[in-house]
């Protein structure tokens, strides 16, 4: 990432055996120069009888199970920092 620049991801994952995986994400990204903040909300969910085409072992490991999760809900909002 160039310098003036920050990145926060903050992840939470749920995963309830054989019922339901949920992994919601928040990614804050900063520029120094514009003073301008974005905020990324995601929330990604689905139940484990519409996750059978995955290899069980990727749904264990949240970096590889959150890509194969359809996303319900997002929002994005930008807010000026002065």
């Amino acid at each position: 990432m160039r310098e003036g620049y920050f990145f926060v991801l903050l992840r939470f994952y749920m995963r309830v055996d054989g019922v339901l995986l949920r992994c919601c994400d928040t990614r804050i990204v900063g520029d120094d120069n514009s003073g301008k903040v974005i905020r990324e909300w995601q929330l990604r969910e689905a139940k484990y009888e519409n996750l059978r085409h995955v290899d069980p072992e990727a749904l264990l490991d949240v970096d590889r199970a959150w890509m194969h999760l359809p996303i319900v809900e997002e929002q994005i909002d930008c807010v000026s920092v002065d």
